[in-house]
């Protein structure tokens, strides 16, 4: 893992946590009073374990993250990255990330790039299938009884339609 794991481990150690170094991510562990703080951070793909979907962290032109508190720099995914990854775990809570990408940063995702980088990282089908079930979940309604259930309000009737006409937007490279 390198000198990078070096630099995260000891940041985590700092921070107070127990370090357990797996295969292709960290986990790292905090107790504050009653509240355990249970931290997965993923070193070289990120892989959803239910359907084995994976997307390789390093393949990514990731954003880098300077802090002056911590001293170096921490690459994060890019937004398409990030979606990608929220799309082919598609848990619930992946969803409700998903919705707030898409009403957050509608102007930051480009069709075209989404489509490159789910191809690039072989998730093209799953992005596809993911985004044509978030389609339904919009279409049915399926999505006020997910975004209640989470955040215990309902989605507005315009901002739902902003957002599958941009879901809408999101698949068309897929079905060209």
């Amino acid at each position: 893992m390198g000198d990078s794991f070096e630099k995260l481990e000891q940041l985590l150690k700092d921070l107070g946590f127990s370090v357990h170094p797996k295969n292709i991510w960290v986990a790292a562990q905090k107790q504050i009073g009653d509240e355990k703080i249970d931290v997965h951070i993923a070193v070289d793909e990120i892989l959803d374990l239910n359907s084995q979907n994976g997307f390789p962290v390093r393949h990514e032109n990731a954003v880098l993250l300077t802090s002056k508190q911590l001293g170096f720099e921490i690459p994060a995914l890019s937004l398409h990255g990030l979606l990608i990854t929220k799309l082919i775990s598609f848990r619930e809570n992946d969803i409700i990330d998903v919705v707030s990408i898409l009403m957050e940063k509608p102007d930051e995702l480009d069709s075209q790039e989404l489509f490159r980088k789910a191809v690039e990282s072989k998730n093209q089908q799953s992005v596809q299938r993911r985004l044509n079930e978030l389609r339904e979940f919009f279409e049915s309604g399926e999505i006020d009884a997910i975004w209640y259930i989470w955040l215990r309000r309902m989605l507005p009737i315009e901002i739902k339609a902003t957002l599958l006409g941009k879901i809408n937007k999101l698949l068309k490279p897929f079905t060209d």
